[in-house]
């Protein structure tokens, strides 16, 4: 007897990449980024594909130009109301949905998708966590750090929102950091650049607002924003039940929190029910690695930027998603399997 597994394309994929109006909850990093990672996958298995934006005159573009490379209606753009989302998530035409979004809205699409057995990859939301370690080089951190933590005003799905310090170091590494996101913020349209609308403006004054007794060392509730343009929030120490360290805000706010041992750190950077990124720095290469082994996140980064490999898995633990993308199990997710078995 032997046997092969064959791999079939999928005959239609829907990515809801940009919003979902089941819950009017949208994704706002990477308007052009999010869609292409989604539908790079969809001509190798050689399958049709729509995309449901939340940013659709970009998301027409990038068509535009997949349309002069891909056969036609290999990808489509679909914009529409708040029906459409449901729509598309339901048809009995789409075999597979692709998600990123909110975790809230990533457990309704698999609610709605459950009828017809939807497969479903979802990416939702990350609260990452970063361990800076006692022997960092801060001079050479602190800069690589804060450019992951401000790079497009916060709003990247791995970006760092928790940074937990050791505490022999504490003091000198956010004040440094601090000096270093100043100094940033002078060309803040430039360099940080805006909230992407005023609906997740407001969530993230709010969110300050509601933490207006804690210490910030830069920005704050205090800080009024100039058009779409937030400044940079760094919180030291807050309570441990805040929502701003608990929550996922995003945008640009970051906790800094001070730890005592590798146990505490590790135990505190997985008490989340969210595990889509997570980093590590330190001198000492190995302890790092050590560390990340220990820590719940679909993604480690050690002394680097939080940035993902598309020839590597992509996704998260716990509720920060299901599935994968990018990497060869990304690209076996949009694909049907078969086993045929030859008796001689």
């Amino acid at each position: 007897m032997t046997n092969k597994t064959h791999f079939y394309p999928r005959a239609a994929v829907s990515s809801l990449s940009l919003s979902l109006s089941l819950t009017h909850t949208h994704t706002l990093s990477h308007s052009l980024l999010a869609p292409s990672r989604h539908v790079s996958f969809r001509p190798l298995a050689d399958h049709s594909s729509s995309t449901r934006p939340f940013t659709p005159y970009t998301a027409l573009k990038l068509v535009e130009l997949a349309q002069q490379v891909f056969p036609p209606a290999v990808l489509q753009v679909l914009s529409g109301d708040e029906d459409l989302g449901p729509l598309l998530v339901r048809h009995p035409g789409v075999d597979k949905i692709s998600f990123t979004g909110s975790s809230v809205a990533g457990r309704q699409i698999l609610k709605a998708g459950a009828d017809q057995m939807k497969r479903i990859t979802l990416e939702t939301a990350g609260n990452n966590a970063a361990i800076v370690l006692a022997d960092v080089d801060m001079e050479s951190v602190c800069p690589r750090l804060a450019a992951g933590l401000w790079f497009n005003a916060g709003q990247v799905c791995i970006a760092p929102r928790r940074l937990y310090i050791h505490q022999d170091i504490f003091e000198d590494f956010v004040h440094r950091l601090t000096a270093v996101t100043a100094d940033m913020t002078r060309h803040l349209a430039e360099r940080i650049g805006p909230i992407q609308n005023q609906r997740q403006l407001q969530r993230l004054l709010e969110a300050l607002r509601a933490a207006a007794d804690h210490d910030f060392v830069l920005g704050g509730p205090a800080e009024a924003p100039m058009g779409l343009l937030l400044q940079p929030t760094i919180c030291r120490n807050p309570p441990a039940d805040s929502s701003l360290l608990r929550e996922e805000n995003f945008g640009p706010i970051v906790c800094c929190v001070p730890f005592d041992s590798v146990d505490e750190a590790v135990r505190r950077a997985n008490d989340s029910n969210s595990g889509l990124a997570a980093s590590v720095w330190a001198a000492d290469a190995d302890a790092a690695a050590t560390v990340a082994s220990r820590l719940e996140a679909g993604s480690v980064f050690i002394n680097g930027p939080c940035r993902p490999d598309p020839c590597v898995p992509f996704g998260g633990h716990k509720q920060s998603g299901l599935g994968v993308e990018y990497g060869l199990e990304g690209l076996v997710s949009y694909c049907q399997t078969k086993a045929v078995y030859v008796y001689k």
